[in-house]
């Protein structure tokens, strides 16, 4: 039976309160000091924690949905900590994992970026401070990852025909129009790069575009963010440098705009440093020339396009409901269900969800 929007307002603010209190952190790490520094500064933040010191012991525990985020060393006992990234997402494709390690290196910091690790850290942290932040950040984007999908799918069928469900129309337009965006998402597949790199990747470009991708090229850095302002570009693939900027410069100034998209790095030089610095920066993917292995870099490109599309998605959902809750009566029950899901989408920001999608939308 479809549910009015008063029995979905009590739910969902109910799903997102469990989520808020939720935050189960699994620390995997062979050396007892760590585990006991880690877990005492989390544990004084209101986390939950369990230790293991072995992958064998993280594997017989995880479960999906048990964990919020996953930390991992790199350099397990029984094995690579980043085969247990692999497995952990095999598990639970939405739980975060944040990969430490005391013996960096550029092939691992790639790697993890690949694998969608929420970061990497290395020991000794510069401050213990570090590691809470980075693990809220982790756990909140995967509560409000989750509390979206929920409420997108009691959306999808959330039509009722009660007598006194007053808001019916209004969710069965704002559904459509959910539904209509979400086809609409399917056709934007646009990349964008650096047109310096036509040679070195000619063949990955050709790739990209059997698969059904637009690849525009740009010379300078500055017609590049102009695209990305205008939300003109889904996948932004970033080189070492454009004419007149360096990569790194252009990915500073297009995530200060509204319509961000996804970031796929792609060096002729890069360093441990370059790396750290596109995990920072929220890297999709990083790869470095010549690319030996072009399916898993479309693979990657895809992923990253997913990922778009996705929060794009979300965004949608949250400014329709806003909407919805806009229209509502202004009778007693009213005034409780628009409160109620009022608070429940303060998890989103509607301001950045209508910039971002107002393109799409024209």
């Amino acid at each position: 039976m479809s549910q009015t929007l008063a029995e979905l307002a009590i739910a969902w603010g109910d799903f997102s309160a469990r989520c808020s209190r939720r935050k189960q952190i699994l620390i995997v790490d062979d050396d007892p000091g760590t585990c006991t520094a880690f877990s005492t500064i989390l544990t004084q933040r209101e986390f939950s924690c369990e230790v293991v010191q072995t992958g064998k012991a993280a594997r017989t525990i995880l479960e999906p949905g048990r964990f919020d985020a996953v930390i991992v060393d790199k350099h397990l006992p029984d094995g690579d900590g980043l085969d247990l990234v692999r497995q952990i997402h095999k598990i639970d494709r939405d739980c975060e994992v944040v990969v430490v390690t005391g013996f960096a290196n550029l092939d691992s910091v790639l790697a993890a970026i690949n694998l969608r690790a929420a970061d990497y850290l290395v020991k000794p942290l510069d401050s213990i401070d570090i590691l809470p932040a980075v693990v809220s950040r982790a756990v909140r984007r995967r509560h409000r990852r989750l509390l979206a999908r929920r409420m997108l799918a009691d959306l999808r069928g959330a039509v009722s025909q009660r007598a006194d469900d007053t808001t019916a129309p209004q969710m069965a337009a704002a559904r459509e129009r959910v539904n209509d965006f979400a086809k609409m998402l399917t056709t934007k597949r646009r990349i964008l790069i650096s047109a310096s790199e036509r040679a070195n990747l000619k063949s990955t470009m050709f790739a990209l575009e059997t698969k059904g991708f637009v690849v525009h090229e740009v010379v300078d850095g500055d017609t590049a963010l102009t695209r990305c302002t205008r939300g003109e570009v889904d996948v932004l693939i970033v080189s070492d440098r454009f004419t007149d900027m360096t990569g790194l410069e252009l990915v500073d100034q297009v995530l200060a705009t509204d319509h961000r998209p996804e970031l796929v790095f792609v060096s002729g030089r890069s360093t441990f440093e370059d790396a750290l610095a596109a995990v920072s920066r929220g890297a999709a993917a990083y790869d470095i020339r010549p690319i030996k292995d072009t399916d898993a870099f479309c693979r990657r490109v895809e992923q990253a396009l997913a990922n778009h599309h996705e929060r794009l998605y979300h965004y949608k959902m949250v400014k329709e409901l806003y909407a919805v809750v806009a229209t509502m009566e202004k009778r007693a029950e009213d005034s409780r269900t628009r409160r109620r899901i009022t608070a429940t989408l303060g998890e989103f920001d509607i301001i950045t969800a209508e910039k971002s999608i107002k393109p799409y939308e024209e």
